[in-house]
């Protein structure tokens, strides 16, 4: 009731809309709200990442592309979620998020994971949530994961004809059994019946077991898909490097050439040297 009161939709002409149903069936504890997460302090002067970002964009619109889901493979540190989160910038683009979160069980399984994203996306988008309205989702309750995704994704979006991207980050974090496996399986079976202009972007480490499934979905064609390693990060982490020092008076090519050797490739050190950095300087 608190749930119903508290949102615009839970009105209508003639008592309660089915907006409770979905707060009842389709809302998962524990969860990254998608607000939360698009607002968070650390999309706060982000930098680098034009040629990913570009690549998204194009992959989204691009028709020759059959196999919806596009793969950003990259190690701890490498700034996946920081990216996804920069892409979520484009609220027309990106419409549902869900995070996957190593010690939150809730986040970690197939069927919690496609009831978060269906859930933000009515949400977010008036087409599906018009789409989802009247169906029964008290159904959902004993569905394998194979019919909650036909039930939530595959009949409702078929007629969308807008553009956009459905996220799903951290698949490594996810249970193997009834997380993982169950979801590559869910692709492996569905991904090219989807609706083309309804695309999903995955992001994770590149474990060999998460690899192997992934290049099983695409039935002879590789995934298109984007690494974040040393190799393809140099330029974006030296961009991060010099906004970073801008803002002092250290800046030199020595210091940036030092900082981005000792980085490693990886932006979780950067992030923590010049946190450290800035809380020495204010004592």
């Amino acid at each position: 009731l608190f749930a119903a009161l508290r949102d615009h939709k839970s009105f209508a002409e003639g008592g309660f809309t089915p907006w409770a149903k979905f707060e009842a069936h389709l809302k998962v504890p524990g969860v990254v709200k998608y607000d939360e997460f698009f607002n968070s302090p650390e999309t706060d002067g982000f930098v680098g990442r034009e040629w990913l970002l570009k690549k998204c964009k194009s992959w989204v619109m691009d028709d020759s592309i059959n196999q919806r889901l596009f793969v950003i493979y990259g190690d701890a540190g490498t700034g996946k979620t920081a990216f996804v989160r920069h892409l979520a910038q484009d609220q027309q683009l990106v419409r549902s998020v869900h995070i996957c979160i190593y010690d939150r069980t809730s986040t970690r399984t197939a069927k919690d994971t496609l009831k978060d994203l269906s859930y933000v996306l009515a949400h977010r988008n008036e087409s599906y949530y018009q789409a989802l309205k009247n169906k029964n989702l008290e159904e959902i309750q004993n569905m394998s994961e194979d019919a909650l995704f036909e039930f939530l994704f595959l009949d409702p979006l078929k007629t969308e004809k807008d553009k956009y991207l459905l996220i799903i980050d951290g698949l490594d974090e996810m249970e193997l059994n009834s997380g993982l496996d169950a979801l590559m399986r869910i692709f492996r079976q569905f991904s090219d019946r989807i609706n083309p202009n309804i695309s999903f972007l995955i992001t994770t480490r590149p474990d060999e077991h998460i690899t192997h499934h992934l290049n099983k979905i695409g039935k002879g064609c590789p995934l298109v898909s984007a690494t974040l390693n040393k190799e393809s990060s140099q330029a974006d982490l030296l961009t991060y490097i010099r906004h970073k020092l801008s803002q002092t008076n250290a800046s030199s090519d020595a210091l940036e050439e030092k900082i981005l050797d000792a980085s490693d490739g990886n932006f979780a050190y950067l992030d923590l040297l010049f946190k450290e950095a800035q809380e020495s300087g204010a004592q």
